[in-house]
């Protein structure tokens, strides 16, 4: 069986809507999260836009 779903969004890195995401979701501030990636640059980026 197939199921259907709409998916209504996307997240990446380095994006700063991925971050800004997981701060509503959570309700941390970003000072409050470790971010655990694979590559440094892209990791570093992703708290670079939102500092």
């Amino acid at each position: 069986m197939r199921l259907q779903r709409k998916i209504s969004r996307i997240l990446w890195k380095p994006s700063k809507h991925t971050l800004d995401y997981i701060i509503q979701e959570t309700g941390y501030e970003p000072d409050e999260i470790a971010i655990v990636g694979d590559r440094l640059y892209t990791d570093i980026a992703v708290a670079d836009q939102v500092m």
